[in-house]
């Protein structure tokens, strides 16, 4: 009898440790909502696409842009949906604010053009024969960020969410930019007119075409900064391994042709020198559309 209620104390002892050690094990877990805003880990791919982005520097009344234009075309067709374009015209009627910024931050002239803002022999502008060989190689990179964008219209004003996605820690400084650019910009007049140097050059895709070329086709221009032009921080809590940071934007597009206007959004390494910026990646949708981190 005896022997019997030691064994049942003995069970009774051994059962409540067990549980008093289960419970103290369950109160020691973070509860959900404490974890960090940034881990999203189910949100993002295991791996993002990597893409490059070229800017180009034009004005209507520089003579050779147009065959920038070319070839800024060129490299895009030759990897569509990876090389990303921007224009940014200064000094006419499609002139861009963000100019300033890219002329004494970066040293850009006109015409000229950069791949990612990754330097090439040591300059980070290039001139329209480096940027197909330069887009080649920015695409070799492996991307450890990406980028996700909605968006919507409602009457003339549009709201713009965009994502970004970290698979790796990133100790640098990044910051965030967002662009609304329109494609097929056709009007006439001074400041609208395309001055071209090729008119009376046999040989060329703009010979006999006048000087300037009156109704000339402006491509990928730059129409809006929905960000500060050199890119809103992001923050470096965000940073991080299974990351995400969102903007959202409400902007009117009053003035725009919606349907020919796009979002550029891109993430950029920031530096103290031209040659220490780097687009990390970069992502476009049509407005009013929707495109996943891939």
């Amino acid at each position: 009898m005896m022997k019997t209620l030691i064994i049942g104390r003995t069970f009774l002892i051994i059962c409540l440790s067990v549980f008093l050690s289960c419970s103290k094990e369950k109160d020691t877990i973070t509860p959900e909502q404490n974890q960090p805003p940034t881990q999203n880990n189910n949100q993002l791919p295991g791996s993002f696409t990597q893409r490059a982005l070229l800017e180009t520097f034009t004005g209507t009344w520089c003579s050779t842009c147009p065959e920038s234009d070319y070839k800024r075309d060129q490299v895009t067709n030759t990897y569509p949906g990876r090389v990303i374009s921007v224009t940014i015209h200064t000094n006419d009627s499609m002139a861009s604010p963000s100019y300033p910024w890219y002329f004494s931050t970066l040293g850009v002239g006109i015409p000229s053009g950069m791949i990612s803002r990754l330097p090439s022999l040591g300059n980070v502008v290039l001139n329209s024969n480096q940027w197909m060989s330069n887009a080649t190689a920015a695409l070799n990179r492996i991307a450890n960020c990406g980028l996700s964008i909605s968006s919507s219209i409602s009457g003339l004003n549009a709201t713009i969410e965009v994502k970004t996605g970290f698979i790796a820690d990133l100790s640098s400084a990044l910051t965030l930019s967002i662009y609304l650019v329109e494609d097929k910009i056709i009007k006439s007049g001074p400041g609208w007119n395309q001055s071209n140097g090729f008119n009376t050059s046999p040989g060329s895709l703009f010979y006999n075409q006048g000087n300037p070329i009156n109704n000339y086709q402006h491509d990928r221009v730059v129409r809006k900064i929905l960000t500060a032009t050199g890119g809103d921080v992001i923050p470096s809590s965000y940073t991080i391994k299974n990351g995400i940071y969102t903007k959202t934007f409400n902007t009117s597009i009053n003035g725009f042709n919606s349907a020919n206007t796009f979002i550029v959004a891109f993430i950029t390494k920031t530096g103290n020198t031209a040659s220490s910026y780097e687009v990390l990646n970069v992502q476009t949708v049509k407005l009013g559309q929707a495109v996943s981190w891939n």
